[in-house]
């Protein structure tokens, strides 16, 4: 699942960090009070997830080329292939998702987003018990069972923003129903956020290649590179939410004119991811062991 997952996420980098851009615009928007301007931008956003999404298909058939360059045998071979292979399928979701998610970050509403994802999350919970194991009528499919999970889950997200976002008050205050093409609003975001996909795809490509490589040591190995990243993401990840949080009070300071407190809001960012990435950083040095218990008693279980 790790290398997979790691190379399925590397070919959504990209157009994640071109659409994604459009929650800066949002937040100029909200912050210089055009707030009629915020639909159109999350549309061109959602456009350019659409446009993106059958392309995500064309990797299928290199699939099993991609992992036996890195020098993967036999059964690890023959499964993250099957499992990359379905997450495909649940990759224009994803980016479209998130397009649609600027809506809400852009102007600082960020409970709907935590509570979108937390539905998707406990969706995806119940259908990998179900898919992987095959209870309550579904059949048994193993990692197969878990892919298609992701993907149910992921696509689920777009029918609920899309109810959200269209609501009566948000159509009357920001124009959600403009989804004309602009080819300007269009050309601007790709201009600002290609940059920011580029970043996205550069690190997190060499992440996947380490991976990738990691494979050729067998499964073991893997297996011990998995349960590392698994208990590294506790670190990275709320960095990832604090910048979606950073460039959305520094695109609202912006387009209030106001670069001093934007500057500030920065500067405290730095200050909070500091300390946290600090207090994590000795944990893991001091006691990594606590981050392996579940795994150990789920391990001495079996």
């Amino acid at each position: 699942a790790m290398p997979a997952g790691m190379l399925h996420f590397t070919m959504l980098c990209f157009p994640l960090g071109v659409l994604s851009y459009a929650n800066t615009f949002v937040a100029q928007y909200v912050g210089n009070g055009q707030l009629w301007r915020v639909g159109p931008v999350v549309w061109q956003a959602v456009r350019l997830g659409l446009i993106a999404a059958p392309l995500f298909l064309l990797a299928i058939p290199a699939t099993p080329w991609i992992f036996q360059s890195a020098g993967h045998t036999g059964t690890l071979l023959e499964l993250e292939t099957v499992y990359f292979q379905i997450l495909a399928w649940g990759a224009g979701g994803t980016v479209v998702a998130a397009a649609l998610a600027t809506f809400y970050t852009g102007r600082g509403t960020t409970r709907v987003v935590m509570i979108v994802d937390t539905i998707s999350a406990m969706t995806n919970i119940v259908l990998d018990y179900f898919w992987i194991f095959g209870y309550a009528g579904f059949p048994a499919m193993g990692i197969e069972g878990a892919g298609w999970a992701t993907v149910v889950s992921q696509w689920i997200k777009v029918p609920i923003y899309m109810g959200l976002v269209m609501s009566p008050k948000n159509v009357a205050l920001y124009r959600t129903r403009d989804w004309r093409f602009d080819a300007s609003l269009l050309k601007r975001l790709c201009r600002f956020g290609a940059p920011s996909g580029v970043q996205m795809l550069v690190e997190v490509t060499a992440i996947t290649l380490f991976i990738m490589l990691i494979g050729e040591l067998g499964e073991e190995a893997m297996v011990a590179t998995t349960l590392a990243f698994s208990v590294n993401s506790v670190a990275f990840m709320p960095m990832l939410g604090l910048g979606i949080a950073i460039s959305t009070l520094v695109g609202q300071q912006l387009g209030q004119d106001r670069p001093d407190m934007a500057a500030r809001a920065t500067w405290n960012a730095f200050r909070l991811a500091a300390v946290y990435l600090g207090i994590m950083s000795l944990v893991s040095v001091l006691a990594p062991d606590l981050f392996l218990l579940r795994h150990r008693s789920g391990r001495e279980a079996g």
